[in-house]
């Protein structure tokens, strides 16, 4: 269970979700981020030091202007080498969100349709491909191959060879499947329409006119790349390993992307004033096309989507369990979050919810919002506390029947996830004939 400091950090946090901002006011505070915006400096610490966060950068704006803006922890733990607004993050596949954005600008300049078979633009490839829509590729529904199953990680022309000759596991459109095969030939594409490699023509039409000076395409942990942070993944013992990866060239569409936090807020500012794209292909670029079961997939044109209060939602995507950026359109937020690594291993981009509601406190659906809190109630004063919290408030007031039922699923497989089995049986014990676990 955790310390009596950390208890006291997520009790804290979870006191940040459910009061409004407007009432946290620090005396003698100087003036600063954390001062102006103290809820989001608290969950920033909490974050930091429950997860074990190695090192990070993070960023909240809203529209243009930046509310807030933090570097912390070391970008190398083995010198104790600080992160600092120089220090470069391995995107790893937050890479994706400039790829989707960089082939959003060429349609949006005519150069290319998302509704053109892809085989207008690589003729070259299999006629049983013919079905297939530059949107499918984009949006994961193309129910191609994956590449990576070839094993050919530096020759583009084997690994196509391969590819090519692997039995195609789905229909387009039947699934979501995400799928690198799918980021290789948006790399062709890209390439074939604009006649320039893809690391030139991403810098010259969206590094260069958005100011991000830093970033740098490399995916290759064992090169030198000057003020790169080193990349750590939970070791399974309570400590940490250096993350080792090594991306093919051709898949840079995908991941490999080096930038800093200040190259973030650049492309943040330049999204949210219309710079690259305007509003009607913002919209379509977010926009999830319907499956064949006639739902619509979690995931648009390149952008995950996740589902929030009401119609809103956010679009982004997480890196390597390392990073994050998404953008909160209904009230123009973006959060940043980039990280190097932590001693226990979680999803980025439900802190970046929590960042974004300590800006906008209605911004998560009741289910989300209880999960949040329900989960802190566990870490903080364990199962017989949680489980109050649910009987006596949660699914007594806050969520209806199915919803509590999706809550303690959820609840109970991410307790046996992090080892507590038995409190995972308790709770099925507890709720499961009332809500049929």
């Amino acid at each position: 269970m955790p310390t009596k400091s950390i208890r006291t950090l997520a009790v804290i946090l979870l006191y940040v979700v459910t009061v409004p901002l407007s009432q946290w006011v620090f005396a003698d505070a100087p003036v600063s981020p954390s001062a102006q915006h103290p809820a989001t400096a608290v969950a920033v610490r909490a974050y930091e030091e429950f997860f074990g966060i190695t090192g990070g950068a993070v960023a909240v704006l809203r529209g243009e202007d930046v509310l807030y803006r933090e570097t912390f922890g070391f970008a190398n733990v083995e010198f104790n080498v600080p992160v600092t607004s120089d220090t470069r993050f391995q995107l790893s596949s937050s890479t994706k969100l400039f790829t989707d954005t960089l082939m959003a600008m060429l349609a949006q300049e005519g150069v290319v349709d998302y509704s053109s078979p892809i085989r207008r633009y690589l003729p070259d490839l299999p006629e049983s491909w013919s079905d297939i829509l530059l949107e499918d590729i984009m949006s994961h529904s193309s129910g191609l191959p994956e590449v990576l199953d070839c094993n050919e990680s530096e020759h583009l022309e084997v690994a196509l060879r391969c590819v090519y000759e692997l039995e195609r596991p789905a229909l387009r459109r039947a699934a979501f499947n995400y799928n690198q095969t799918n980021y290789l030939l948006a790399l062709r594409v890209i390439e074939s329409v604009t006649g320039e490699s893809y690391p030139d023509v991403i810098s010259r039409k969206i590094f260069e006119p958005v100011g991000m000076s830093s970033t740098i395409l490399n995916g290759n942990s064992h090169d030198v790349v000057q003020r790169r942070a080193t990349d750590y993944y939970p070791n399974g013992s309570g400590g940490i390993t250096i993350r080792e990866y090594e991306f093919p060239k051709f898949l840079l569409t995908a991941a490999g992307m080096n930038a800093t936090l200040d190259d973030m807020i650049a492309f943040a500012r330049a999204m949210n004033a219309d710079t690259l794209l305007d509003a009607n292909w913002k919209a379509r670029m977010w926009r999830a096309p319907t499956l064949s079961d006639g739902k619509a997939s979690p995931y648009a044109l390149g952008w995950d989507l996740r589902k929030l209060r009401g119609n809103a939602f956010s679009a982004g995507h997480e890196g390597g369990s390392l990073t994050t950026f998404r953008i909160y359109p209904t009230s123009r937020l973006t959060v940043v979050v980039l990280t190097n690594g932590m001693h226990k291993k979680f999803g980025l981009d439900g802190f970046a919810d929590v960042l974004a509601q300590t800006i906008d406190p209605g911004i998560l659906t009741p289910p989300d919002s209880a999960a949040y809190r329900a989960r802190l109630t566990y870490l903080t004063n364990g199962l017989e506390a949680m489980s109050e919290l649910i009987r006596n408030q949660l699914c007594k007031s806050d969520l209806d029947n199915h919803e509590c039922r999706e809550l303690l699923t959820w609840l109970a497989e991410q307790l046996t996830d992090d080892g507590f089995g038995d409190d995972a049986k308790r709770l099925v014990d507890r709720f499961g004939a009332q809500y049929e676990l």
